[in-house]
């Protein structure tokens, strides 16, 4: 038989040790931070590791053969491969924007397809999310999206697409070769083995009121926000108004408090309207700069948010996203 009064003491110190750890828990998920010396929150930065993209495996070459099977398409120059040391020679000013998505290489050369002088380059990602974000950097939004890959647009004499952790571009000189152009696109699709996807955070988006080829994603700093990465976003249309819904995961919550550190820092700190019911409550409201109002908070592991908030469109369209994702 267990003798309760020896018992109680313990029992009463670990329910204290437990209400310690769930204030602990608590607190570090508020919007207080630790303060620098000028008294303004500390905020930790992020960005792409050159050392490890420039040891990251790189195979891009291995998709532009001197041959294909069909008989009329041939390569007429050799393949030029720039590593990530290497783009500012290359890319110049574009370089830190492909450096940005964790772009490892690129390869590039010459196509003669039936007589049609078409170019390729393919730049190899760290990861499918960033070939993705990459891509849809180039995309214009609304435009027509066809194969082959994961996702392909053409804009005039260039076409685009994106398949695993590849973003393949092919040009050539007039509009009306662009059957040649889509001809080898394909060939090259083909020699990914993967099956081609979009990043699977998108399906967790609303449908409803979707712009069409809207979709991207930010791997690091999004919004100029410090350690806020891995983001994706989706815009959506509301009675005549344009914004973004916005998605990273975040179970440890660091995300979320890079945003109220941001929120803190510039002194934009504003309300939440009661109908959006983040998860514990944690959520926070400020002024930016370039993008108006921005209302975000934490959802099941992740930080969830809208971009252009202005009033009960917009505030229907969170709360009911945030509602759903803590069902």
């Amino acid at each position: 038989m267990v003798n309760n009064s020896q018992s109680c003491p313990v029992c009463l110190i670990k329910t204290i040790l437990v209400l310690i750890g769930a204030l602990l828990i608590f607190s570090s998920l508020s919007c207080d931070k630790k303060e620098t010396s000028d008294g303004k929150p500390s905020i930790k930065k992020a960005g792409p590791n050159l050392q490890t993209l420039a040891d990251w495996p790189f195979d891009a070459d291995e998709l532009l053969p001197e041959v294909f099977d069909i008989a009329d398409i041939k390569r007429v120059d050799s393949v030029r491969i720039v590593r990530v040391n290497e783009m500012k020679d290359y890319l110049g000013e574009w370089s830190d924007h492909y450096i940005s998505y964790n772009c490892a290489g690129i390869a590039s050369t010459k196509y003669d397809v039936s007589g049609t002088p078409v170019c390729v380059e393919i730049a190899q990602c760290a990861e499918l999310q960033d070939a993705y974000g990459l891509y849809a950097s180039r995309r214009p939004n609304g435009v027509l999206l066809t194969p082959p890959g994961a996702e392909s647009f053409t804009v005039g004499t260039t076409r685009y697409f994106t398949h695993s952790e590849y973003v393949v571009t092919l040009s050539i000189e007039k509009e009306s070769d662009s059957a040649a152009m889509l001809n080898l696109a394909r060939l090259i699709d083909k020699g990914i083995e993967t099956l081609p996807e979009t990043p699977p955070f998108f399906i967790l988006f609303p449908f409803r009121y979707q712009m069409a080829a809207s979709a991207h994603y930010y791997a690091y700093n999004f919004l100029d926000i410090p350690n806020l990465n891995q983001v994706y976003t989706i815009d959506y249309l509301t009675q005549g108004d344009t914004v973004t819904l916005f998605l990273a995961p975040d179970e440890s919550g660091e995300q979320y408090l890079s945003l109220c550190a941001y929120a803190e820092n510039t002194g934009s700190s504003l309300g939440i309207p009661s109908t959006i019911r983040f998860d514990g409550g944690h959520g926070v409201s400020f002024e930016h700069s370039k993008k108006g109002r921005i209302i975000a908070g934490l959802a099941r592991g992740k930080v969830v948010g809208i971009i252009g908030f202005k009033g009960l469109p917009q505030e229907t369209l969170l709360s009911k996203w945030v509602d759903g994702l803590l069902k």
